[in-house]
């Protein structure tokens, strides 16, 4: 993570309530999150997470199996 100003495309198989990645997507202020999880209710919590973080204009979520849908 030295260069903060690369524009990261993170990916985010199981992504659960976000805790990880949307640490990550507030460290890096360039990059962008897509999360994927085959929970609705894991994927409500994330995108809560993200809109209370200020980070839901960089974020995407999608419900699937893995990579079965992204």
């Amino acid at each position: 993570l030295e260069d903060h100003a690369k524009p990261y495309r993170i990916i985010d198989l199981g992504v659960g309530t976000g805790c990880v990645s949307l640490a990550l997507l507030k460290a890096l202020p360039h990059a962008s999150l897509t999360g994927v999880d085959c929970s609705h209710a894991a994927l409500a919590i994330a995108q809560e997470n993200a809109l209370k973080l200020g980070l839901s204009s960089r974020t995407a979520f999608c419900l699937s199996n893995w990579f079965e849908s992204v």
